[in-house]
């Protein structure tokens, strides 16, 4: 999944994670780890 970063995201840092679908799983669905991400000039 792309992101778009510019400029000002220099120095901050994003958490992501994802719901995906999970046919073994009761619910139908799965969440990815979480995953922190810090951009650098």
């Amino acid at each position: 999944m792309p992101i778009p970063v510019n400029a000002n995201m220099v120095g901050e840092g994003r958490y992501y994670q994802v719901i995906f679908r999970d046919p073994a799983d009761s619910t139908g669905l799965g969440l990815t780890s979480g995953v922190c991400v810090e951009f650098w000039d």
